[in-house]
């Protein structure tokens, strides 16, 4: 198992009723964020800069946060994703959903990857309010402001 706190999943949504040109046009879609979060052979994308941020100083009760990329999502899963999953006690980690729109795509990489930045910045400031209800020992705060240092572009 891998020592960095957190973690990138990503995801696209087909409907069943979808044309094969919508399909192709999401899968396309679904590359170019892939590339944003992953690089090029795994090397140089926003994952690879959170790769370097290890789980031990922040406390024993989370050992890994998965931000959960949800690109183009339908409404049926729009409505079931929730911002914070529940804390799984066992794993000791926690998902955080972040939907990805369409209008994300007309921004220029600079500014999409500063979007990423906030948003997951954001959502870390959501997860404080779990931590503290589940009285988590997680150091929120201080991976707040590590990842604020190391998402630099």
């Amino acid at each position: 198992m891998e020592d960095n706190i957190l973690g990138c999943f990503m995801s696209t949504c087909h409907d069943y009723d979808e044309t094969e040109e919508e399909n192709l046009r999401k899968d396309k879609i679904g590359e170019v964020f892939r590339f944003l979060i992953w690089g090029e052979d795994g090397k140089g994308g926003v994952s690879q800069k959170l790769k370097t941020i290890p789980y031990e100083p922040y406390g024993n009760d989370l050992i890994l946060i998965l931000l959960q990329f949800n690109v183009l999502p339908n409404d049926y899963l729009r409505s079931a994703l929730k911002e914070i999953e529940p804390y799984r006690k066992k794993e000791k980690s926690i998902g955080i959903n972040i939907i990805i729109e369409e209008e994300f795509f007309v921004l220029s990489k600079n500014d999409q990857l500063s979007y990423i930045k906030d948003v997951i910045l954001y959502k870390l400031t959501l997860l404080k309010d779990v931590v503290k209800r589940r009285k988590l020992d997680t150091k929120v705060d201080l991976l707040i402001n590590t990842v604020t240092k190391v998402l630099v572009w």
